[in-house]
């Protein structure tokens, strides 16, 4: 049922999805690919690699506003959440979402996580939130097909 549900959303939603986004790829592990949608309006786009091998893929917006597609160490932090204030929830499939908005701006950011994949942004504004919900809903699905 849950994942019904997704593909529901995904459906609803691809119509207007690649209204204002840009398809980009990601490459992570052994030449793996990893399909993604994206934002328009990003000012920079750069794939960081550290020494252990985590890699991420930064896209950066005005007023430092963010979003990323991370591959590597799970325990590695991408943004700062705190779990004793933000509750995680199960998405369909065991990908886990912590959402949340800063108190100070109110700006919206979010993660969601699914085995050693992170994908999330910080600093969006609401009325922005919908596209960039969409991009890390649509890069955890490609990641849960893959999985299946």
């Amino acid at each position: 049922m849950k994942k019904l549900w997704f593909l529901l959303l995904i459906g609803c939603t691809s119509c207007s999805l690649f209204d204002g986004m840009k398809k980009r790829s990601f490459e992570y592990g052994d030449a793996q690919s990893l399909p993604l949608l994206v934002p328009k309006g990003y000012k920079k786009a750069e794939v960081q690699t550290d020494a252990a091998g985590n890699k991420v893929h930064l896209f950066s917006y005005a007023n430092d506003a963010s979003l990323y597609f991370a591959f590597g160490d799970t325990t590695k932090e991408y943004q700062p959440i705190d779990t004793t204030m933000n509750i995680a929830k199960f998405y369909p499939a065991h990908v886990l979402l912590y959402k949340g908005q800063n108190s100070n701006n109110k700006l919206f950011w979010r993660e969601s996580r699914y085995k050693n994949f992170r994908f999330g942004y910080r600093n969006i504004s609401s009325e922005k939130e919908s596209a960039f919900d969409s991009s890390v809903n649509y890069a955890a699905w490609q990641i849960i097909k893959k999985s299946n």
